[in-house]
């Protein structure tokens, strides 16, 4: 569901929550930070969704603005991935999309966020990171994705590691990759970038899919 469409009926809850009678105001705030969790996260991956992106990326574009610092976002997309799902079933697309998930966060920096945006599409973004930063982890991301083993568990990106992996690539999948960023001298841009990536990943499909492409402005 649409994060927009969401906020008033997690709202409606929450109030609903308050008024509930004969229930502890500890066990009160205990079901609102589960509304609260369930509302902004991806329920497959466990990674912030398209509504807790915007707000910490809007924090973190202001910030990188009021520092003068650069900052970069990726935009990732499984290619093919509606075929791969009638060709494995979608229990194999979802293992895909955790896997995918894993492999994102699995080396990413604290202050990095990662979500998943939407179908098969995923947003990165990367404070204090310039266009040569961002390519290096960008084509870091692809190595990764085309080499690493494929855990066959469905489950958690964080209890991934400490399950059998089996020994086989992910067959007809592949991935594109868009790149944005902007510089201390064009960090007024900054709220932009999410669409300039997407922009980007749009060219990486057009060219071929299985790379990554790096916006330029015309």
């Amino acid at each position: 569901m649409d994060g927009d469409k969401l906020e008033p009926r997690v709202r409606q809850l929450e109030e609903l929550i308050r008024t509930v009678e004969g229930v502890s105001e500890q066990k009160k705030q205990e079901m609102l930070e589960l509304v609260h969790q369930v509302s902004l996260h991806d329920p497959l991956t466990e990674l912030p969704n398209r509504t807790l992106f915007a707000r910490r990326f809007n924090e973190e574009a202001h910030r990188a603005a009021r520092h003068g610092q650069p900052l970069a976002v990726l935009a990732l997309d499984l290619d093919y991935l509606k075929r791969y799902n009638d060709m494995y079933g979608h229990l194999q697309g979802d293992r895909a999309l955790i896997h995918v998930a894993y492999l994102l966060t699995r080396q990413r920096r604290p202050e990095d966020i990662v979500a998943r945006i939407g179908g098969e599409e995923f947003d990165v973004v990367l404070p204090e990171t310039d266009e040569r930063g961002a390519v290096t982890v960008a084509e870091d991301i692809l190595r990764r994705f085309r080499s690493h083993p494929i855990n066959d568990y469905v489950g958690l990106p964080e209890r991934a590691e400490a399950t059998y992996f089996k020994k086989r690539t992910f067959r007809d999948l592949t991935m594109s990759i868009g790149v944005a960023t902007c510089t201390p001298k064009t960090n007024s841009d900054a709220l932009l970038l999410p669409a300039d990536a997407d922009k980007a990943l749009y060219s990486a499909k057009e060219a071929g899919r299985d790379r990554y492409v790096v916006y330029r402005s015309r």
